[in-house]
């Protein structure tokens, strides 16, 4: 991609944010509103431009006279600065604005509707340094936060993310992500919770997941498998059922 592809990117996607938004959210967290949209404009770019670290970042806007005029106080410092001091927080209402514009915009992809929207939840860990990120200690020498995410496999994009220390379980959170009735829930097995699944089963809210090695499993009714007239998947896929003595 050349350099005029990325500008065009670029400002498309800063022209959907709502920078109003985040003066609002930066005032109520007493943190610096023009430090606060220079950091979010220089991590989008980051993205963008597919680069590996900040110098990288700092080394391309140098060279960039259009992106000087669009991101003010480009210095290899300041960059550093802001990803040490800026609290994430500020940018969530942001976050979750265009979550909500891109659910109402995508469209759906039907082979994922079985009968019911599939929601994919995970939690992904990402390390930080201890010496900047106090807050987000979680062992005696690391630093770090966990993503809980939700995702709408249907439209290919996260619905829900949930910011934790990386010390909360992943369970921890499912109240905060299966709030949903007419889906299907799909989890690992770090979300076990037997009496939170009674809960969801009384909720009518659906979900699979994988049993714990340890689960006492006692058959409660065999039912009789029944038929359907329309295919739910691909003839060339095949189901393989793995018991366990």
């Amino acid at each position: 991609m050349n350099k005029n592809n990325y500008i065009t990117i670029f400002e498309e996607l800063l022209d959907i944010i709502n920078w109003n938004l985040l003066k609002q959210s930066t005032y109520k967290l007493n943190t610096d509103y023009f430090a606060a949209q220079n950091h979010l404009k220089a991590l989008i770019y980051f993205h963008i431009a597919k680069l590996d670290s900040l110098r990288d970042l700092h080394n391309f806007m140098q060279s960039d006279s259009d992106i000087k005029e669009i991101i003010q106080g480009v210095s290899l410092g300041s960059l550093s600065n802001y990803n040490n001091n800026i609290k994430f927080e500020a940018y969530m209402p942001i976050m979750n604005e265009v979550i909500k514009k891109a659910m109402i915009l995508l469209p759906i992809n039907k082979d994922f509707q079985i009968p019911y929207p599939v929601k994919l939840i995970d939690s992904s860990t990402v390390g930080m340094t201890l010496t900047y990120f106090k807050w987000a200690e979680f062992r005696s020498t690391k630093a770090g936060i966990k993503l809980h995410t939700k995702y709408d496999l249907g439209r290919g994009i996260p619905e829900v993310i949930v910011v934790s220390n990386a010390k909360h379980h992943d369970k921890s959170k499912m109240n905060q992500l299966m709030t949903d009735k007419n889906c299907i829930y799909v989890c690992d097995k770090g979300y076990v919770d037997y009496k939170k699944f009674d809960q969801f089963t009384n909720d009518e809210k659906l979900f699979v997941t994988r049993l714990k090695d340890n689960a006492v499993v006692e058959e409660v009714e065999n039912l009789k498998v029944s038929h359907c007239d329309i295919p739910l998947l691909d003839k060339n896929i095949t189901i393989v059922c793995i018991s366990r003595q």
